[in-house]
This record gives C-alpha cells, sequence and structure tokens, in this order.
C-alpha cells in the first residue's frame, strides 16, 4: 500500500505543489480535479500491482471520475 500512497502523493503534489515529488511526475496542463488525480493513481498502481483484479479497478476508477461535477477536468 506504500506504493499506492506514494502515487497518490506525486499525483497530488504534481497539481498543488510544495515538495519534492518521488516519481517526478509532471503537472497536468489545464484544469485537473484533484479527486481524479487521486483516483487514477491508485488505479494505475493497484492494476500494475494486481493485474488480475484490472475490472474491479476500473469499475471503481469509473465511480470515482463520474462524481466529478466539471467534466473538464474528468481527464
Amino acid at each position: 500500500m506504500a506504493i499506492v500512497h506514494i502515487a497518490i502523493f506525486d499525483a497530488v503534489n504534481a497539481i498543488a505543489g510544495g515538495y519534492h515529488g518521488f516519481t517526478g511526475v509532471k503537472a497536468p496542463s489545464g484544469s485537473t480535479s484533484i479527486n481524479v488525480a487521486i483516483a487514477q493513481a491508485a488505479h494505475d498502481t493497484l492494476v500494475a500491482l494486481y493485474p488480475s483484479q484490472r475490472a474491479s479497478f476500473d469499475a471503481a476508477l469509473a465511480e470515482d471520475v463520474a462524481r466529478v461535477r466539471d467534466a473538464a477536468q474528468r481527464h
């Protein structure tokens, strides 16, 4: 789970800044939801760690992204 939390930290840090990151994630261009960044980082890391559970992680990511009100931030 530490790997997942490092990915989440770096995703948030890429948007909000203020700290030295661990993985070198670059800030996205345009408007991005921190909630979507967190969900995507967790999703991608969990899929890499547990590829057989991808369908479950994909469904959870879709639910999280659907909750973001601003459609422009759902990327």
